[in-house]
């Protein structure tokens, strides 16, 4: 799935369609395939079906996409600085704005995980633009400020 820009300025008032719900369901499977092939793999808890505006968006569509969410971060042991997602009860929608604020923001918080090193477990992921491997040799680009001191490695905190 190719990724599209979130929405993270929803206001109260504002319809939530089946377009913003692919796009949000397109990104979350963006993010998982990104992970597989950057990290490790991780099963995916759905397989998100294409919305028409025929089709009615029911909680459950929330409760997938809050599932698809947390089991990618509690997986890959990812944190969030946002509010912590609920479960929805049955027939409770529709969305809140500061629902979907939080979503759309989990997503690109998660797809900055690949654009800056991240430590998971005992590894650290770099991304291909900040580092290159030949052979047992690792070259770090260091535009990115990056250095060694001490034989530790130094990574910038992320601006």
């Amino acid at each position: 799935m190719a990724w599209i820009t979130p929405k993270t300025n929803w206001a109260s008032g504002e319809f939530f369609t089946y377009a913003d719900y692919n796009r949000i369901t397109g990104n979350i499977d963006h993010l998982y395939d990104a992970y597989n092939t950057n990290v490790g793999y991780i099963d995916k808890p759905y397989n998100f079906t294409t919305k028409t505006a025929s089709d009615y968006l029911f909680d459950t569509g929330y409760n997938e996409v809050h599932d698809a969410l947390m089991y990618l971060y509690n997986t890959s042991g990812a944190s969030f600085a946002h509010d912590p997602l609920i479960n929805k009860d049955e027939y409770s929608m529709p969305w809140t704005s500061a629902e979907l604020n939080n979503i759309e923001n989990m997503c690109l918080e998660f797809l900055y995980l690949f654009d800056y090193p991240v430590v998971i477990g005992n590894t650290i992921i770099f991304p291909a633009t900040w580092a290159t491997i030949s052979g047992n040799t690792i070259t770090i680009a260091n535009t990115y400020g990056v250095s060694i001191d001490d034989n530790t490695l130094i990574i910038p905190e992320r601006p």
